[in-house]
């Protein structure tokens, strides 16, 4: 997998990705383990921000088509669940410009990681 840091576990306020995850993952299981390493480097009760779109297949660069992993609203939100984000606020801000790819909706997403009791 592509997601491998050499940072401290638990030293980040805030992580941030934008379109990133699904173009580095093959599969929905490499999707829910990305998102697992991710929260392992934030502090008890800070912050995941993402924002990607939902329901896309491919992206484009110029006239080069890439393909990536699909991944649904259900899945986003149910992956945060799982892996122990307590409050996600997804917003479906705008409609994604059709020629640039695919995907039928882009997503903003705050999540906090709840905190250890």
């Amino acid at each position: 997998m592509a997601l491998n840091m050499d940072f401290q576990l638990g030293s980040f306020d805030v992580v941030t990705t934008s379109f990133c995850i699904k173009a580095a993952v093959k599969s929905e299981i490499e999707y829910r383990n990305a998102i697992a390493k991710l929260r392992k480097y934030l502090k008890p009760g800070r912050y995941l921000v993402m924002y990607s779109s939902i329901g896309q297949n491919c992206y484009r660069v110029g006239k080069e088509k890439f393909r990536h992993s699909f991944v649904s609203e259900n899945q986003i939100q149910e992956t945060l669940r799982k892996e122990g984000f307590g409050e996600a606020d997804m917003q479906l801000p705008a409609e994604p410009r059709r020629e640039l790819y695919d995907g039928e909706k882009l997503y903003f997403v705050g999540a906090t990681v709840e905190s250890e009791q």
